[in-house]
C-alpha cells in the first residue's frame, strides 16, 4: 500500500512537469500560474504528512492510507476536467 501512494505521487508530480507546455497553450497559463500548478502539490503534501501521520498512528495507518489515495484520485479527476488555472490550482491542493 505504501509503495502504491509513492508510486502515484511520483507519478502525479511527473504527469505535470511534462504537461507544462500543453497547459500554458490550453489554458492560457501565466508563467505564476503554472509555478502555482507545479508547486501547489508539493506544497500541500508537505503541511499534511506530519498532521496525517498523528491521525494515521492513532486511528489506523492502513484506514488513512487508502482515505489519502481516494482524495488524491479524487483532486486530480477534478484537475482533468478543469476549465481554467483556477480550478486546476484548486484541484492540486
Amino acid at each position: 500500500m505504501l509503495s502504491m501512494g509513492l508510486l502515484v505521487t511520483i507519478a502525479d508530480t511527473i504527469i505535470v512537469n511534462v504537461a507544462i507546455s500543453t497547459l500554458q497553450r490550453e489554458l492560457e497559463a501565466s508563467s505564476s500560474a503554472l509555478q502555482w500548478i507545479v508547486d501547489a502539490y508539493i506544497l500541500v503534501l508537505a503541511g499534511l504528512v506530519l498532521t496525517m501521520g498523528s491521525m494515521a498512528d492513532r486511528f489506523g495507518r492502513k484506514r488513512w492510507m487508502q482515505i489519502g489515495l481516494i482524495i488524491l484520485g479524487l483532486s486530480n479527476i477534478f484537475g482533468a476536467y478543469s476549465q481554467n488555472t483556477e480550478q486546476l490550482i484548486a484541484a492540486r491542493h
